[in-house]
């Protein structure tokens, strides 16, 4: 998963993405930006800066999308909007990060990933600090990205019941 998201160095071999079923890119070569409107990553280790809404924490999302100055890109709010519904949080859009559970401080990262927009989502434990309930909700919400918005999920299980329930493939 780290090589996968340009975090460490292949050993061996070549990272490419394909896009459209047609061609290749050589993710290793792809400028940081660009890179990142196409791969999100949910990480278990994640710092939270104090101070933020739950719409700021999203909204670091679109970053890659956001010119020199910063600001919001045109499709930037739907997006967001968008990624909070998707995860169940738009409800706490306006609550200050510090105040939330470690289940509900999952789903905001998640919604901030997926407020990315990308074909490629890589996701590392992400049920950690969730209730069954969401972790069930957030199970099918994979699934959903998979088979409803075609997008590429690869996520680090060690729930072999997990697992199987939401894989296509396991390695």
């Amino acid at each position: 998963l780290r090589t996968l998201a340009r975090l460490q160095r292949a050993r061996a071999g070549d990272v490419h993405l394909e896009e459209d079923g047609t061609d290749r890119v050589d993710a290793l070569a792809l400028a940081p930006k660009e890179f990142a409107r196409r791969v999100a990553l949910l990480t278990q280790q994640r710092p939270t800066p104090g101070g933020l809404r739950v719409r700021d924490v999203v909204e670091f999302g679109r970053y890659p999308y956001q010119g020199r100055w910063g600001g919001t890109d045109p499709e930037g709010t739907a997006a967001i909007e968008r990624a909070l519904r998707l995860t169940g949080v738009e409800d706490l859009a306006e609550r200050a990060v510090e105040q939330l559970s470690g289940g509900q401080l999952q789903r905001v990262w998640l919604a901030g990933c997926l407020a990315q927009e990308t074909g490629v989502l890589l996701l590392d434990e992400p049920t950690t600090y969730l209730d069954l309930r969401y972790q069930v909700e957030l199970l099918d919400l994979m699934r959903d990205l998979a088979d409803e918005h075609l997008i590429a999920v690869g996520v680090v299980l060690h729930d072999l019941d997990q697992a199987a329930a939401v894989a296509d493939r396991i390695a």
